[in-house]
């Protein structure tokens, strides 16, 4: 496995490989009553590739056959795209949901001829990363790993004071 990777421009320290997990593979009589006994073992290994090089990652995903078609029993699982950077948006996200919630709140209250007061109670609710133009939600946040392309919602809940 490790050759494959460094055939296509892995790093080893992007490679992370978990410990052999054996599994018995018991005996079966022809009324398919397991017999006691073992008569071979499955071993199998886990491996995990993380990379900032999402092309490379998405290309070897892909290209699975390549690892089956050398007589490896090779079994995949999607790729998840993680992203990495929302501490560095979470206070913009929560000043702009802030913002959109005051105007909407001055939509509803000028429509009375009241003026929106002082707020009265702020709290921050869930972000939800979502792919892209989807409309999932939900109350415990969203964080979709399965596509690329993402949005990124931050929910502010706000009580303004009417005057």
């Amino acid at each position: 496995m490790q050759t494959y990777f460094k055939s296509k421009n892995i790093a080893d320290v992007d490679i992370s490989i978990s410990a052999i997990e054996t599994q018995p593979i018991p005996e079966i009589n022809n009324n398919g009553v397991h017999t006691g006994k073992t008569i071979a073992y499955r071993l199998i290994q886990r491996f995990e590739v993380r990379s900032k090089d999402i092309d490379t990652i998405t290309g070897i995903a892909r290209s699975s056959t390549d690892l089956i078609n050398e007589g490896i029993p090779f079994t995949s699982e999607p790729a998840e795209y993680l992203y990495t950077q929302l501490e560095k948006l979470r206070v913009d996200m929560i000043s702009e949901a802030t913002k959109d919630a005051k105007a909407r709140g001055e939509a509803i209250v000028n429509v009375s001829g009241s003026h929106l007061g002082s707020i009265r109670k702020a709290e921050t609710d869930v972000f939800q990363i979502t792919g892209r133009y989807s409309t999932e939600v939900s109350n415990r946040g969203s964080y979709n790993t399965a596509s690329i392309d993402k949005d990124i919602r931050s929910v502010v809940a706000i009580t303004f004071a009417v005057e």
